[in-house]
């Protein structure tokens, strides 16, 4: 399913969402009942402590795992537990932002890019793929233009600020154009100012392009810029609440 088609106001929605781990003859309950809802075009927030289920539930809409019971419905249609249809899902549909970036230091920013546009191509203005070097090269410079590092494009990540870093693992998110942007923990490894900026530009790719945007802390502060809450503790969605949409410049921590 391509961005293109996802037509619902409701791009994701969970139905009492479990998830348990067999740990010997203990049995861990991951996730228990979660149900919400968001929207396209709406930041939500997923806020609880470690060990509150916020990075599982991150991977079961990812497609990185599947759930013991319940239901996620993607842009109108329930996602499967086919391995190869999960894959053209986490493929197709979900940008990936990590606290620890993963990107290859023997590659340049561009070349990091470049390297997520070999699995999908670059989308072209009809909505097809084109796995040309030429395209492939040309739209990871655009995006890296897009995320303020039209001149860091040949240089390594171990020459990069910890800031640009995260900005080339935005651009490489975005390389597939999808409609959701999904970030564990972020800023969890920046210092206050590169977090702010970081999560500046996540505001933009709500607000500018559209994308829905699902970021999981444990950082009440950073709650604050969301226009959705949700709040797990134990597994369990404790807390569903409208969020304060401040600014990333009025946030402290």
């Amino acid at each position: 399913m391509n961005w293109a088609v996802v037509t619902e106001m409701v791009l994701i929605e969970t139905r009492s969402l479990c998830k348990t781990y067999q740990m010997g003859k203990v049995v861990v309950h991951a996730l228990r009942d979660v149900s919400f809802q968001v929207e396209q075009s709406e930041f939500v927030v997923i806020l609880g402590p470690s060990g509150s289920g916020k990075t599982t539930l991150l991977n079961l809409i990812g497609g990185m795992d599947i759930p013991t019971s319940g239901k996620i419905i993607f842009g109108g249609n329930e996602m499967t537990t086919k391995t190869e249809e999960l894959v053209e899902h986490r493929r197709n549909n979900i940008g990936f932002i990590f606290q620890f970036l993963n990107l290859l230091p023997t590659l340049t920013a561009v070349e990091n890019v470049e390297l997520a546009l070999e699995l999908t191509g670059a989308l072209t203005e009809d909505g097809k793929r084109d796995f040309s070097k030429k395209a492939i090269h040309q739209r990871a410079l655009e995006l890296m233009e897009r995320v303020g590092l039209g001149d860091r494009v040949n240089h390594f990540p171990a020459e990069l600020s910890g800031g640009e870093q995260q900005r080339v693992s935005i651009a490489r998110a975005l390389a597939k154009d999808p409609p959701l942007i999904v970030g564990d923990e972020p800023t969890g490894s920046l210092d206050f100012k590169t977090g702010v900026e970081v999560l500046k530009e996540l505001l933009r790719l709500r607000k500018e392009e559209g994308r829905s945007v699902l970021l999981v802390t444990h950082n009440r502060e950073i709650a604050k810029i969301a226009d959705t809450v949700i709040e797990l503790s134990d597994g369990r969605v404790r807390e569903i609440k409208e969020g304060e949409r401040r600014t990333p410049d009025e946030l402290r921590w």
